[in-house]
């Protein structure tokens, strides 16, 4: 992220240092220390606490923020220009074509080196830099929320970029004040009538308040408390303005403080979170925390935990004391596709996951940057977290996948395969595959929406009666977690499932199997008894009599692939598959088989190594697209059962 250059040497050297920090547990003397000092010196805590929950509560932002409210991009120091007149324009118009109406800007002394090739003439303060015609073209645009990372100019030199920081002192916080309140008032004045909220927020606190990279380091005293002071001149600055412009309607002027570490707190390490915000006022909290919900982790699973922890984090900082009710956004998070293979999926996860916490906005870091966080490459060409986020603000369909599908390419790991159920915003998947001793074995997953064409749940493994069981009894069948999956798709084809199962975490790419013309499947508009393509997840008749089994039918022509899901005479998980071809109207016979293979868990997956022994028969007689009998021969026991498909969230799918 080279645009961190632009606050000075001291952030250009430690951008040497990664980005991504992960906190080790160091010692808790200084901070009950600190913290017994803070006491004494803030005795009115509770009346600090009251104040910011006034101030969120006047703030005027909804926790139910839609995509196109909430989603936006950061554009700062771009290493490359894709097609514009100079570097801010450029990027602002990059995203606006992403369909973003929130943006986030760096108004800093070197806003030359922020945005080369800029019309600038010369700029002495934060006011002067909005009066260019660089930064008025971008305020004209039709963006409703513009994130202002500023740095005054009047204690650039004095203070922000000597290090140590030194004392904030009176006057120093008396310059601070006048140059953030001569912005705010501006903004007000100027865009009053636009309807645009401008947040002014500064760059990640906890590294700036630090003045390195270490996770582990704990901030002196004077460290603390210089951020301090340094906060609440800057939220002085805001407020002084709105309140001496008490007529302007349609236009808002925020202040966020935002801070950059959250595991290190959790570990009771002083940081921003826990030792400054609680003594400082602002309008809302902002988080650029790439350490928030195992973000760090390039592996599986980080991926299928990802939704999770980040809403857990995000609540850890809702619910924190000293937040106050002051509303939490996302400044700044991004996935570098150099580092991560699914880095679209993952933005999407993110992306929802935040939106599904409420938080008001999500920027995503960046329309245009170097290490592989560029959501805009310097070709031209989009990422596929361009495309992710591209999808929620313009709020495309998601394709249905129902069906059977395998490894990529096709038939290179044949023998185990995937099939879903999708329903509305609802995949139900049943993995087929086998145990560490190679026999058949299933999991299933009830996987929600989460993000576009993202879809992630808690894989189960099911044990019940044997599949010969009269009556089967629903009561018996019990189900145990052993992890979770992520199903992301780049279309209604192709794909990737992403799994933990016992620990161990993988991610197949996969495509549909297709063993005849391929259906198209769409949420059902009549009645599904119409239906002449079986194509979907069945169990016995009446629904729910049966609970615990199932068969999938996968319908390509005049054949269906049939699996059936249920239990061997030990009560372990068995599923038998028929490739039934059609021998009659509505009747389909065929072949039924056990399989055996190498373990989910196996790399290479050796196709080779799969086996398939004839145990019987099955036929299928429908009596129309909602109803049939089931009729099978195992291992010398014949029976039937009435079956109907599985509809569990209306009014189903049909496929044609």
């Amino acid at each position: 992220m080279d645009r961190r250059t632009s606050i000075g040497t001291f952030v250009g050297s430690l951008f040497a240092v990664s980005h991504i920090a992960v906190a080790q547990q160091t010692t808790k003397v200084w901070k009950v220390r600190y913290l017994r000092a803070a006491n004494e010196r803030w005795p009115s805590m509770p009346r600090i606490f009251a104040v910011l929950a006034c101030l969120a509560s006047c703030v005027g932002l909804s926790t139910a923020a839609t995509p196109q409210e909430a989603l936006g991009a950061y554009h700062w120091g771009s290493p490359y220009i894709v097609n514009g007149p100079s570097s801010l324009l450029d990027g602002a118009q990059q995203v606006q074509a992403l369909g973003a109406q929130v943006i986030s800007l760096a108004m800093t002394p070197n806003y030359a080196t922020d945005y080369p090739g800029g019309n600038f003439a010369t700029v002495h303060s934060l006011v002067d830099l909005a009066r260019t015609p660089e930064f008025q073209q971008v305020f004209q645009m039709p963006f409703r929320t513009y994130v202002l990372m500023s740095l005054s100019f009047s204690t650039w030199n004095t203070w922000s970029t000597v290090h140590p920081h030194g004392p904030f002192t009176a006057a120093l916080a008396a310059q601070e004040t006048a140059e953030i309140h001569d912005l705010a008032k501006y903004l007000l004045q100027t865009y009053q009538g636009s309807g645009k909220t401008f947040i002014i927020k500064n760059w990640e606190g906890d590294w700036f308040i630090d003045e390195n990279y270490d996770p582990t380091y704990v901030p002196t005293a004077a460290q603390i408390q210089g951020g301090i002071a340094w906060f609440n001149a800057r939220h002085a600055g805001v407020v002084q303005a709105r309140q001496e412009m008490p007529g302007v309607a349609d236009v808002q002027v925020l202040h966020a403080v935002e801070f950059s570490l959250i595991q290190r707190v959790k570990k009771g390490v002083p940081s921003v979170l826990n030792s400054v915000i609680p003594f400082v006022q602002s309008d809302l909290i902002s988080c650029g925390c790439y350490d928030m919900g195992t973000a760090a982790s390039p592996g599986p699973a980080g991926t299928v935990a990802l939704r999770q922890t980040v809403m857990d984090d995000v609540a850890y900082v809702q619910t924190y004391p000293g937040v106050g009710g002051r509303p939490l956004f996302i400044g700044e998070y991004g996935f570098s596709e150099t580092q991560f293979a699914d880095a679209g999926a993952r933005t999407g996860i993110a992306a929802q996951a935040y939106l599904d916490a409420g938080v008001p906005f999500a920027i995503n870091w960046e329309i245009e940057a170097g290490g592989g966080f560029g959501l805009v490459r310097p070709d031209g060409t989009r990422t596929a977290s361009w495309q992710a986020l591209h999808a929620m603000l313009i709020g495309a369909p998601d394709p249905n996948v129902q069906g059977l599908w395998w490894a990529t390419p096709p038939g290179s790991e044949s023998g185990w395969g995937t099939n879903f159920a999708h329903q509305g915003d609802v995949v139900f998947a049943t993995w087929f595959t086998y145990d560490n001793s190679g026999k058949a074995w299933w999991l299933s997953m009830t996987a929600p929406r989460i993000g576009p064409q993202t879809f992630g749940g808690t894989l189960y493994a099911t044990t019940g009666p044997a599949f010969s069981a009269t009556p089967f009894d629903p009561a018996q069948v019990t189900r145990v977690a052993v992890g979770g999956a992520v199903l992301a798709f780049t279309d209604g084809n192709t794909g990737s499932f992403t799994y933990t199962v016992n620990f161990l975490s993988k991610s197949k790419p996969i495509t549909r199997q297709a063993f005849g013309q391929l259906p198209g499947c769409s949420t059902a508009t009549g009645a599904l008894g119409a239906a002449t393509n079986y194509q979907d997840l069945w169990w016995a008749t009446p629904a729910a009599s049966e609970s615990g089994w199932g068969i999938n039918f996968a319908h390509e022509g005049d054949t269906i692939f049939a699996t059936w899901f249920t239990y061997d005479t030990d009560h372990t998980p068995l599923w038998l598959s028929v490739t039934a071809s059609k021998t009659a109207a509505g009747v389909y016979s065929g072949t039924l088989y056990r399989t055996t293979g190498p373990a989910f868990s196996a790399v290479p997956f050796d196709p080779a190594a799969v086996t398939r022994t004839s145990v019987g028969s099955a036929t299928l007689t429908f009596s129309n697209g909602n109803n049939a009998l089931f009729a099978y021969t195992v291992n010398g026991v014949a029976q039937s059962k009435s079956i109907t498909r599985q509809v569990f969230s209306p009014p189903g799918t049909v496929c044609h």
